[in-house]
C-alpha cells in the first residue's frame, strides 16, 4: 500500500510520462542521468510553485507517489536533480563519468574547471578512484602555481560515491548495477568463420528471449546483420 494519498479525480503532474521516460533513460550513461534529473528537477519545481498550498500537496503527493514506482528512491533522485541543476556538466556530458555517484562529486564544480579536467583525459569510463587523481593534480598544480605547499582539495570527492560494492546503499546501488554492452563491428575485418560465430550468437540471444520485466533489454539481436551493406551494428 501507498504511504502516500494519490487518489485525486484530477491530476496536476504528467507522472504517467514521466515514468515511461525515466524507465526508458535506465541505462548507465551520464546523458541518460542528466536527463532524468531534469525530469524530477522539472517536476518538483513545477509543484512547488503552485500558489495553492491544496495544490502544492497534491503535487508533492504525486510527486512522492511517482518515486515509489521507479527503480531508486529519494536520495538519489536529489542527487540526479543536483546534477542536473549544473549547467556545467550538462555542456560537457560528453566527458562525464557514467557513474552517477562520480558525475555527484562533481556538481560543485564550474565550465572552467571542468575543461581542466577534460584536458586531463576525463570521460565516460572515469572512475572515482582515477578522478580523485586527476583533482590532485589539479590542486598541486595550482597550489606550486601560488607557491603554497600541495595539500591538495582532494577531500571535495565524495569517495563515498562510487560503485555500490565501494559502499552505496542498496537504494543507490541500483542504477550502478545496471550494466550494458555495445558491439561495433567491421565486417571486412572479419572471416567467414568469425561472422558465422558471431550471427550463432545473435541467434542464441534471440532464442533466450530475454524480457525487460527480467531485467533484460536486448535491442538489434539481429542474427542476418552481418551482410556486408552492415559494417557497424549494437547490440
Amino acid at each position: 500500500m501507498s504511504l502516500f494519498n494519490t487518489e485525486y479525480a484530477h491530476p496536476l503532474l504528467n507522472t504517467e510520462y514521466a515514468r515511461d521516460s525515466i524507465v526508458r533513460l535506465m541505462k548507465k550513461s551520464a546523458e541518460s542521468f542528466f536527463e532524468i534529473g531534469t525530469i524530477l528537477k522539472d517536476l518538483k519545481e513545477e509543484y512547488e510553485s503552485y500558489e495553492e498550498k491544496s495544490n502544492q500537496l497534491q503535487g508533492e503527493s504525486e510527486y512522492n507517489a511517482l518515486l515509489e514506482g521507479l527503480p531508486f528512491g529519494t536520495v538519489v533522485a536529489n542527487k540526479l536533480i543536483q546534477i542536473a541543476k549544473n549547467q556545467a556538466i550538462g555542456e560537457n556530458l560528453d566527458i562525464m563519468p557514467s557513474s552517477y555517484n562520480t558525475m555527484y562529486s562533481l556538481v560543485s564544480e564550474d565550465a572552467e574547471y571542468f575543461a581542466q579536467l577534460r584536458e586531463k583525459g576525463m570521460n565516460a569510463f572515469t572512475t572515482a578512484k582515477s578522478l580523485s587523481a586527476m583533482r590532485e593534480e589539479l590542486s598541486n598544480e595550482g597550489d606550486t602555481a601560488e607557491g603554497d605547499t600541495a595539500e591538495g582539495d582532494i577531500a571535495e570527492v565524495d569517495t563515498s560515491d562510487n560503485d555500490a560494492s565501494e559502499g552505496d546503499t542498496e537504494e543507490e546501488g541500483i542504477l550502478n548495477h545496471l550494466k550494458f554492452i555495445n558491439i561495433t563491428v567491421d565486417t571486412s575485418k572479419l572471416s567467414a568463420f568469425e561472422k558465422s560465430k558471431l550471427k550463432d550468437l545473435f541467434a542464441l540471444i534471440q532464442k533466450l528471449n530475454f524480457s525487460e520485466d527480467k531485467g533484460v533489454a536486448v535491442d538489434g539481436a539481429n542474427p542476418d546483420i552481418l551482410s556486408d551493406n552492415n559494417l557497424d551494428i549494437a547490440a
